[in-house]
């Protein structure tokens, strides 16, 4: 949603700063506390929430009401984003009011089986002489975020022991009566029976018993298991005395990197236990790097005390210090896998695995125990590994659907982590990554984008191609592989292939100006000139901005091979515009300008203008550009071929380079 007006989508803007603030620690639910206001019927309302038992410190998310335990009052179902996820408050507060219960069942005809949108109005017995106000409700489906009201009608009858008449006005437009009822009761009003059912409260067949939450304490250990090995970028590490080295990974032995500080007691109380264990860890294939922080960015300790630590604790593994550039990339690393953004802790340890994936990452202190437990685990079958990196407890089923359901999770894993690749830099990782990912999850449109993507930037056109026509074939909805097939095809003179492309592009976002400009140079190579010159227009419409849009049209009103377009005058004018943005420097823009004047027979200006053009241009685009000036000295307009002749050129700015950074996300999880 655009609010502003100003080309921005401002909701998805709010959302990604709203989940910007959480990632770095902001509370998603504010933690306030659930409220219950009770209408004192003057005007106002008083604050019962404590007295009723609603105050919990709870995300709430939909309140639903039903008589539950069948005794006249309306008990509370509450459920929550957090623990517990439903909440069951019974009313049993003492009230010498009583009720009135309704279930209303339509003819499944003139009204639904459910009789959804019926409304019921109840008058009441007069006390005291007075006559009371009618009660009203309508029957409505849902009652909150993911939940549904009871379908029984509940009327609170205060004083009143008696109703005279029920009335109901069905979804039909019929209105009908069903007379008096007996407040306390519970009655069916079925349409077109004109009379109301008594229905016996039965007990329910499921009891539930009240269960104590068991919040588990606060701990400053936390680990995070991959069930999707991750690559590492590059890291580097310092000797003692500050000489900057590769830090291997892989090679055939796992490796756990280890981050602390000579000021950190839980760090060195975790490295003499690590210390301990050694012998143990070495035997199953795993070594430990133990990488000091002292003074490396913000750290103004002294580098000198964590050598004389590991010095005077004879640690029996390799110790060096942190580089700057480690310590950045493993946050990213960190960022890209966890909700949460928050500084690495200290101690703070990544496990890699023998092939130099990253497995584990422990924030806090950790065991030898746990390390080589997840080793073993990491290479596990995918069910066993889901298991194992889940942070819930249980069991997994693997039917044939769950089984599907996980592998799809796996490409889901594998795909953002092949972004991250690529965003990264680290290209090769992140192909490889794509490969298993299309392996994986064979129809996966995002990893042949993707990876045609990488290779137009390795300039494999003809990969490229393939790929992005994979990737529209499995989803059709990729804009930006519409586009990119488009681009190509218009620039080998295949007009009505890119034509294809464009259309199917706007149909998916019909306000995009690039695709309306792009859209508007394909009509023009296959002679639907009016159909381009409105894309064109609501181009600019969209962006006056845009120089290839005002050149675009420029060019065809000038040099249309039929010439019922032609209009000298107007393509000057956008022709001089797409000038101004471009400085009076871009060699298509001048050929345009030259070309408006020569259709007006202004052939001076024209000879200036091309002439300007030719200085400007590359050698090899000169011969094209002369032969125009030639054209100009001898007084005629420029005239391309007609569309689809063998010699035909596709407009100027068709977009030659597709675009290359269309990496999208998938579903996040929550």
């Amino acid at each position: 949603m655009d609010g502003s007006q100003d080309g921005s989508r401002d909701f998805g803007i709010a959302w990604d700063n709203f989940f910007n603030l959480v990632r770095m620690g902001a509370s998603f639910s504010g933690r306030e506390r659930n409220r219950a206001f009770l209408n004192t019927r003057d005007g106002r309302f008083s604050n019962i929430s404590i007295g009723s038992g609603f105050d919990f410190p709870d995300d709430g998310r939909a309140v639903t009401l039903v008589d539950w335990d069948h005794d006249g009052d309306l008990d509370v179902w509450v459920s929550n984003r957090n623990a517990p996820r439903l909440r069951l408050l019974l009313n049993n507060s003492p009230s010498t009011a009583r009720s009135l219960r309704l279930q209303l069942v339509g003819d499944g005809t003139t009204t639904n089986r459910d009789a959804i949108g019926a409304r019921v109005e109840l008058r009441l017995a007069a006390a005291d002489g007075q006559a009371a106000a009618p009660l009203a409700q309508t029957l409505r489906a849902g009652g909150g975020y993911l939940a549904q009201n009871s379908k029984w009608l509940h009327f609170g009858l205060g004083g009143a022991d008696r109703v005279e008449n029920v009335s109901v006005r069905w979804p039909s437009g019929d209105r009908e009566e069903f007379g008096p009822a007996a407040a306390g009761k519970r009655y069916l009003l079925r349409q077109g029976s004109g009379q109301a059912t008594e229905v016996d409260a039965t007990a329910r067949a499921v009891e539930l018993a009240p269960a104590k939450q068991d919040v588990p304490d606060a701990s400053s250990r936390g680990a995070v298991r991959f069930m999707t090995a991750v690559t590492l970028p590059q890291l580097t590490a310092a000797t003692w005395e500050g000489r900057e080295q590769p830090l291997v990974v892989g090679g055939g032995r796992a490796r756990l990197i280890n981050l602390w500080a000579s000021w950190c007691t839980p760090c060195l109380k975790e490295l003499k236990e690590l210390a301990s264990h050694h012998d143990e860890l070495s035997a199953a294939g795993i070594e430990v790097v133990a990488l000091a922080v002292d003074g490396v960015g913000g750290d103004t300790s002294d580098p000198q005390n964590a050598k004389a630590f590991a010095e005077r604790s004879a640690l029996p593994f390799t110790t060096r210090r942190a580089t700057q550039a480690t310590l950045d990339r493993l946050q990213l690393v960190h960022n890209q896998h966890t909700s949460m953004h928050f500084r690495l802790p200290l101690p703070c340890s990544f496990l890699v695995d023998a092939d130099g994936r990253l497995i584990a990452l422990y924030k806090g202190p950790t065991t030898a125990d746990h390390i080589m437990e997840d080793v073993k685990k990491s290479a596990t079958p995918l069910e066993e590994r889901f298991s194992w990196s889940s942070l819930l407890g249980g069991r997994v089923l693997m039917q044939p659907a769950a089984e599907d359901a996980l592998k799809a999770a796996e490409g889901e894993k594998r795909l953002r982590l092949a972004q991250f690749l690529r965003r990264s830099g680290l290209i090769a990782q992140a192909v490889e990554q794509y490969q298993a990912v299309i392996e994986l999850w064979p129809e996966c449109g995002m990893a042949y984008r993707d990876l045609g993507n990488i290779m137009a930037q390795q300039r494999r056109p003809r990969e490229a191609v393939a790929l992005w026509t994979k990737a529209v074939q499995f989803d059709p909805n990729l804009v930006d592989a519409q586009m990119n097939l488009g681009a190509v095809y218009m620039n080998q003179g295949r007009g009505r292939e890119a034509l294809a492309h464009f259309e199917k592009a706007h149909e998916l976002e019909p306000d995009d100006a690039e695709i309306l400009n792009n859209l508007g140079v394909a009509q023009t190579a296959v002679g639907q000139y009016a159909e381009a010159i409105r894309n064109f227009e609501r181009a600019l419409e969209i962006n006056d901005r845009d120089p290839r849009a005002h050149g675009n049209l420029a060019r065809l009103l000038a040099t249309c091979a039929d010439a019922q377009y032609r209009d000298g005058q107007r393509a000057l004018e956008h022709a001089k515009r797409a000038n101004q943005l471009l400085a009076w420097r871009d060699v298509a823009a001048l050929v345009d300008l030259a070309a408006a004047h020569a259709e007006l027979g202004q052939f001076e200006e024209a000879i200036k203008r091309q002439t300007q053009a030719i200085g400007l241009a590359p050698p090899r685009a000169q011969p094209r550009l002369r032969s125009y000036l030639e054209l100009y000295e001898s007084g005629q307009p420029l005239r391309p071929p007609r569309p689809q002749d063998a010699d035909s050129e596709p407009p100027q700015d068709a977009d030659s380079e597709p675009p290359q950074d269309g990496d999208s996300e998938p579903p996040q999880e929550n």
